[in-house]
């Protein structure tokens, strides 16, 4: 019976070897057809009628086609090379190899054949559009046997992702809303939340335009989305890219972003609750975190038409869809966290090197856990993604660094003797001009140090060597890095942004409460109270029992970066330029008290038990849906 199946599987795989040739071999004979009558180049030194080229190129692709030929022969008349090769080719090792090798060599050709053959074309470059056939053969065959391969190895694709998962760990999802009075009040808090949300749009209805607001709104009213200019301009275009979809339109932009903002929040909240014990905190942390999200430095901005309202709510869903992950995993939960991390990072310059972080961070999970090395896949993307951001930031006639170097330059070091000493070390051409800028921004004089013709030198030296000296500068100097943006830590967590609003903008909360929520007159005691709330939570060991107490760490110590970033990369508007990292410190730092409060309880044996009657355990692993 082994036997008769074993004959059955070789047939089978027999059978599709030889269809794969085929449809390769009858690929390849149009490419040859295609070289052979293909008019020559006129000049050219021909033999036999093409040129030498043309001979290579045919040749290049005939080899293959007999070694093919030979190939199939072989298997159809059961010759011995051919029945080594059907045993060789069934091997799972070697079907694995080909599986990768084909990944690698599909793309590559795929790209090549595409944008390869359109830069060559631009550059001048005409005779190699003659590859272009070759590639495409190379395309369509990689990808036909790869996807033949991925159907026969489809079980085993499916059993190694499922040991890279935690499929099989406890869910940490506690539900305990099943009386009607305590669905009435959750319902009751939501409908009141939305209400609030609403009549914040109401009151403005209209996005308020400021200086930098034509960098989104221009591209999304004018230029392609398809194209590399669209991506490449001047800001992360994702903002610019969802603008596009309502004509940009300010009253779509202040409608969308309140909306986004509102269900972003809601998810974020009504997740992380869920993972709590105690009924009475999962209502505590349910309404502050909403309660949060309606304070000024928040809310502002869903009614400015800027890269921070989004940007922030999409912020809020990350944390939601990874919170989701932690207590109960699923692939489309994966799914969903990997394109909006790769959105998010294509929204500020500052997310994509938070995303490099975070990338870096993940890497290591996979050595020690291995039901977590699907973390890898998040690495890989946001290492692409960040790559490619980069490579779009480099692509405007204003590079996007650019701009904020002079900030710093102009601000930070033609005041200081001793920071200009070291520039100046660095070939910064010094000029009268420019000194007269010192202390103000890349704005003044009217963009003069890019329309001045008397600092053409300075600008040449700022485009070609200003970023790796900022670099060198850092470095060079700790005291700066890392000492300055502490002392200016009040204006960066703490000022207000008020000016950036629409001036019919009313806050949806009381004063005395946006102040707790996000202290500013308070804010030096709130820091010390956050360090103490951060240790607190440590103490008490809430890992124990929510995994999700790691993400809240992960995510307040990434706060810190995510602020030294703020500061060191511009020196103008820098209360605005921080305002996320600023709202991610304390997202944390919220999230942190409420876990310490219920490991805390729960410490102290207020047990499920003596608050509500679940019909199972929680901490068993059994299903709480």
């Amino acid at each position: 019976m082994q036997n008769k199946e074993r004959r059955r599987s070789r047939n089978l795989f027999e059978r599709g070897f030889l269809i794969l040739a085929s449809i390769t071999l009858l690929e390849g004979l149009f490419v040859v057809l295609l070289l052979l009558l293909e008019p020559s180049t006129a000049g050219n030194i021909r033999v036999l009628g093409y040129s030498l080229g043309r001979w290579l190129l045919i040749i290049a692709n005939v080899l293959p086609l007999m070694v093919l030929i030979w190939l199939a022969a072989a298997v159809w008349q059961a010759q011995p090379t051919g029945l080594r090769l059907l045993t060789w080719l069934q091997s799972l090792r070697v079907q694995v190899f080909f599986l990768l090798l084909l990944t690698v060599i599909f793309f590559a050709a795929l790209l090549t054949s595409t944008w390869g053959m359109n830069a060559l074309r631009l550059s001048g470059q005409g005779f190699y559009g003659r590859l272009q056939p070759s590639l495409v053969w190379v395309t369509l065959a990689s990808g036909q046997i790869w996807l033949a391969l991925l159907i026969t190895l489809r079980e085993k694709i499916v059993l190694f992702f499922c040991r890279q998962t935690p499929l099989d760990e406890p869910v940490q999802i506690i539900h305990n809303i099943s009386q009607p009075v305590q669905g009435l009040v959750w319902g009751s808090i939501t409908i009141i939340y939305g209400l609030l949300q609403t009549i914040s749009y109401l009151n403005v209805r209209q996005a308020y335009v400021v200086a930098d607001s034509i960098d989104y709104l221009f591209p999304a009213q004018n230029l392609d989305i398809w194209t590399l200019k669209f991506w490449g301009y001047k800001k992360a275009a994702f903002t610019a890219a969802v603008y596009q979809l309502g004509g940009a339109s300010l009253s779509w932009i202040d409608g969308l972003q309140v909306l986004v903002s509102t269900l972003a929040w809601l998810a974020l909240a009504w997740v992380f609750a869920r993972g709590l014990h105690h009924h009475w905190l999962k209502l505590a942390a349910f309404i502050t975190i909403l309660s949060f999200s309606l304070v000024p430095n928040i809310q502002i901005w869903n009614h400015t038409a800027l890269s921070e309202s989004l940007s922030m709510s999409m912020m809020a869903l990350i944390l939601a869809l990874w919170i989701a992950i932690i207590q109960r995993w699923r692939w489309y939960l994966t799914a969903g966290l990997l394109l909006l991390l790769t959105a998010w990072v294509f929204t500020r310059e500052s997310n994509a090197y938070i995303g490099l972080m975070i990338a870096v961070l993940l890497l290591p999970i996979g050595i020690f856990w291995r039901n977590q090395r699907f973390y890898w896949g998040v690495s890989l993307v946001l290492f692409l993604a960040f790559a490619a951001n980069t490579r779009l930031s480099a692509m405007p006639d204003l590079p996007r660094h650019i701009y904020p170097l002079g900030n710093i330059i102009l601000g930070r070091i033609l005041p200081v003797p001793e920071y200009l000493a070291f520039f100046e070390g660095e070939k910064m051409p010094i000029t009268p001009e420019l000194l007269a800028l010192s202390g103000g921004t890349s704005i003044n004089g009217e963009f003069a140090i890019f329309n001045n013709p008397k600092l053409e030198t300075f600008e040449g030296w700022l485009f070609k060597h200003g970023k790796e000296t900022y670099v060198r500068f850092m470095l060079a100097h700790p005291g700066y890095t890392f000492i300055s943006p502490l002392k200016d830590m009040n204006h960066v967590l703490a000022s207000n942004q008020s000016g950036y609003g629409p001036p019919e903008y009313r806050p949806s909360l009381p004063g005395i409460l946006n102040e707790l929520l996000y202290p500013a007159r308070w804010f030096w005691v709130y820091f010390g109270l956050s360090w103490l709330v951060v240790i607190l939570a440590l103490t008490q060991k809430g890992w124990r029992e929510m995994r999700v107490f790691w993400l809240a760490v992960a995510c307040y110590v990434l706060s810190i970066p995510h602020l030294y970033l703020s500061w060191l990369g511009d020196a103008a508007e820098i209360g605005r330029h921080a305002v996320q990292a600023s709202v991610q410190y304390r997202s944390a730092v919220w999230l942190l008290f409420w876990l310490m409060a219920d490991a805390f309880f729960l410490d102290q044996g207020f047990k499920v038990s003596r608050l509500w009657k679940p019909q199972e355990n929680p901490l068993n692993g059994s299903n709480h849906d």
